[in-house]
């Protein structure tokens, strides 16, 4: 890899560990608004206080507090290998667009300002046909390099966007699957509940 090359990815990097770290967050957040004490208050009212234990609290709030971790656990794990996986090649594809776009408009101004001097010497050279200014002629050089640097762009740009249309199906099917592992970690969650139900009705 070349020194040139070098920067790119350090901003690829630091892009993708600023997108982790917003979703841990976002997820630690949204598990701080919810009150175990509350929701095992809510289910088994004053059967609650069957599980209390002087040392470690009450066990039913440990326990859902325990399966709450477990899915924020195995959520960001999903969401990490997905993005890390998936995020970067899109995140990719808009620096090299901007790095084209940029490169663009340097050959540009590099352009225009060659083809002016060299219709300015052509002009002095030869004589101009009829109707014909110096004027005309730098415009229509200025519109000849616009052309090729749009037409340029045009092309880079289909085919960033083939490639992430390509990432979007693939992100897709990885929601898909979260979405299922999601909805397994529900299902063990509800069957946790069942048997803190069976336990409360075995001490009662």
């Amino acid at each position: 890899m070349s020194s040139e090359e070098t920067p790119a990815v350090k901003i690829e990097k630091s892009r993708v560990e600023k997108f982790i770290s917003i979703l841990t967050k976002a997820i630690q957040k949204s598990h701080g608004t919810i009150s175990t004490p509350e929701i095992i208050d809510q289910c088994y009212g004053e059967d609650a206080a069957t599980f209390d234990d002087d040392e470690n609290g009450n066990m039913l709030v440990g326990l859902l507090d325990d399966s709450l971790d477990k899915i924020d656990e195995e959520a960001m794990e999903h969401i990490q290998k997905i993005v890390k996986q998936y995020a970067q090649r899109p995140l990719q594809c808009l620096d090299d667009a901007i790095a084209h776009v940029d490169a663009l408009e340097k050959k540009e101004l590099q352009e225009e300002e060659d083809d002016r001097q060299s219709a300015q010497e052509a002009i002095v050279m030869s004589k101009l046909p009829q109707g014909v200014s110096a004027e005309d002629v730098l415009q229509y050089q200025a519109y000849l390099i616009q052309k090729k640097a749009r037409d340029d762009l045009i092309e880079s740009m289909k085919r960033i966007d083939e490639e992430c249309e390509q990432l979007r199906a693939q992100l897709e099917q990885k929601k898909k699957q979260v979405q299922d592992s999601i909805e397994n970690l529900d299902e063990k969650s509800k069957s946790m509940s069942n048997a803190a139900d069976m336990c409360s009705y075995v001490v009662s």
